[in-house]
């Protein structure tokens, strides 16, 4: 999934928050990725990173800046 824009991704996080909290959890990305060829590993990988806070939930800020690292790096 190559996000091109800010807007694209906040609209692929609001897309993946199904319960409107303004976070995520892991079974709202491992739905939203299930079936995407993702294994398991590497969906609770990307959570992890993603989750820079540690609390087992990745905010808005915690997407974006995620997006923007994976990004930097070349991955799509």
């Amino acid at each position: 999934m190559e996000l091109s824009s800010e807007a694209e991704a906040r609209a692929v996080f609001s897309s993946v928050d199904t319960n409107s909290d303004g976070v995520l959890d892991a079974s709202e990305l491992c739905g939203a990725l299930s079936d995407s060829g993702a294994t398991d590993y590497e969906i609770e990988q990307l959570f992890f990173s993603l989750d820079t806070n540690h609390d087992n939930l990745i905010s808005m800020d915690e997407f974006m800046s995620g997006i923007m690292r994976l990004k930097a790096a070349g991955l799509p």
